[in-house]
């Protein structure tokens, strides 16, 4: 694959690179999604629409680049569906203040928002306070 379709590419990188890749530019990863199973229907429907466009692909690219790629796209198929080879779906955000972090919880505020959120009700008596009984040195 390296040497005849995709040059320089290296498919084997493992997901936990990725994520570690992900994490280090700030995004937070939401979910993870193994969609290999899935990604093979599509390769399938683009291996038979090579294959039934034969004529056009030999005659502007030659039976070589036809063969190769018919090959590329029928191992694909076979590997994504049988689960030797998979593709993710990578759910992530970069802004920390853009997104819920708990389920179930409406609104939910990041640092900024709580400060804002905190000052505008200052003496409203909207905002919740503890009152912490100052303990005794022994």
């Amino acid at each position: 694959m390296n040497k005849y379709i995709f040059p320089g590419a290296d498919a084997r990188t493992p997901l936990g690179f990725v994520v570690d890749k992900l994490e280090g530019a700030g995004f937070e990863i939401k979910g993870i999604d193994t969609v290999g199973v899935h990604y093979s229907a599509t390769l399938w429907r683009w291996y038979r629409n090579w294959l039934g466009n034969r004529e056009k692909v030999e005659a502007k690219y030659g039976k070589k680049w036809f063969r190769i790629w018919e090959f590329f796209l029928a191992y694909s198929t076979i590997i994504s569906r049988q689960g030797s080879a998979t593709c993710y779906q990578i759910t992530m955000v970069k802004n920390i203040n853009s997104t819920h972090r708990v389920e179930g919880i409406p609104t939910q505020f990041g640092l900024s928002g709580a400060r804002t959120a905190a000052i505008e009700n200052v003496g409203k008596g909207t905002l919740l306070t503890a009152n912490v009984p100052a303990t005794e040195k022994h």
